[in-house]
């Protein structure tokens, strides 16, 4: 994940790295069991809602911040 961006500032991250790190959010959040589903169940729809026919999925990590703030 270091790696994925040369600058380090992009908002987007792939897939696979948002799924990486829902344990360490829902920790950090003190989400439920329940409500760390939902988060990802939540970033698997971003990331098909938003994904194109070139490149991997990606999630915009500041939308997906702006979700867990609103309770989204």
């Amino acid at each position: 994940m270091v790696y994925a961006s040369a600058s380090g500032l992009d908002p987007d991250i792939s897939l696979e790295a948002a799924l990486a790190q829902v344990d360490l959010v829902a920790l950090a959040r003190g989400l439920s069991a329940d409500s760390r589903s939902a988060l990802v169940a939540a970033i698997q729809k971003y990331a098909a809602d938003a994904s194109s026919l070139v490149g991997p999925p990606r999630v915009n990590v500041v939308s997906l911040n702006a979700l867990l703030e609103s309770g989204g």
